[in-house]
Parts: structure tokens; sequence; C-alpha cells
């Protein structure tokens, strides 16, 4: 259409940028009366018109598979957690029903059993606690990483009985939370690996 801003003409072409039947925007192209707008232009603002459409919606679809892939690895995550949460406890109910029988024949084996059952204990609540932060991402953003750590170095002693001593440098709370969100991904991946293949 034509229309006037002052003493000057200008044409003006608004065409929507639409995918299927959802509008998500709209392309206003204005042209002063020296160069008015014609079908060839009507055709190029219809043509970009349609490649934003499909750039936005490709966009979306990207943003939505990733944040699909990220629900899927926690939901995995979480599961591994509450297997093993669920295996040391039961690990835990066997020792603590022979532990009187165990301490009357022997009293340094029964102390030994003791020692197994506290650093079991530790380990399931570090694994339960691991599992609630997989179950809400933006608490694990909030927290300490030095704390996180150590919760991961627990959580592995009581379930590969492998000896794991955190030392975690001043400064890490002066990291992004993204970058402590990554460290603490990395460290727990490689904390899994160890617990799985080290024999």
């Amino acid at each position: 259409g034509e229309e006037t801003d002052g003493n000057a003409r200008y044409s003006q072409l608004a065409v929507p940028i639409a995918m299927k039947d959802r509008l998500l925007g709209v392309l206003d192209i204005q042209a002063r009366a020296t160069h008015p707008l014609d079908a060839q232009d009507i055709f190029a603002a219809s043509t970009l018109a349609d490649q934003l459409a499909v750039a936005i919606e490709n966009s979306r679809l990207y943003e939505h598979a990733d944040e699909l892939a990220a629900s899927r690895e926690r939901q995995r995550l979480a599961r591994d957690l509450h297997d093993a949460v669920s295996q040391t406890l039961f690990s835990v109910s066997l020792i603590a029903e022979v532990l009187p029988r165990i301490y009357e024949k022997d009293q340094d084996q029964g102390r030994e059993r003791l020692e197994e059952l506290r650093l079991l204990t530790r380990g399931a609540l570090a694994e339960m606690r691991t599992l609630l932060l997989e179950l809400r991402p933006a608490a694990l953003a909030e927290a300490n990483l030095a704390d996180l750590l150590r919760q991961l170095g627990e959580a592995v002693v009581s379930r590969a009985r492998i000896p794991v001593e955190v030392d975690a440098g001043p400064g890490s709370e002066d990291l992004p939370s993204d970058v402590r969100v990554a460290l603490y991904r990395i460290a727990q991946e490689a904390l899994n690996n160890v617990a799985k293949h080290s024999g």
C-alpha cells in the first residue's frame, strides 16, 4: 500500500512470517516513492519470509532437541543413581542383620563390618543427595562445587570400595555456574567410569 509521512510518499509491504497456521512474526518493508514496490519485490519478500520461518522453526526444534537430550541424560543418571542407592541399602541391610552374630564371635571382624556399614550409609546418603540434584537441575547450578565433588567421592567409595580423596582448591565458587556444572559433570563421568571399569 501507499502512505504519506508528512510530505514524503512511500510504499509499505507487510508479509507474514508463518509456519503452517502459526504466525511467527511480520516482515515489514518500506520504500520511498522514488522506488515503489512492485510484484518482484513482493515475490522476494515472500521468499525471504518463508526462509525466515524455516530458520526460526529449525532454531526452535534444535533448542527442543537439546532440552530433550539433556532431560534424557538426567533420567539415565537418575536411574543409575537409584539403582546404586538400592544396591547400597540392600548391602547395608544384610550387614546390619549379621553384624550382631559376627561381633559376638570376633570383635575385630565386627568392628571392620561396622566401619563398612558406616561407609555404606554415608555413600547411600551421598548417592541420594546426588539423585535429588539430578531431579532438580536448578539446584545443581546453585550448589557449592567442592561439596558436590566430595559427595561424588563419598558415593564412589561406598559403591566401588575405591578410596577417593577430594582436594577442591580455593576459588571454585568464583566460577560461573555453567562452568561449575560442567566440571561437576566431568568429575561425575570420570568417577563413574573408574567405578565401572577399574577392577
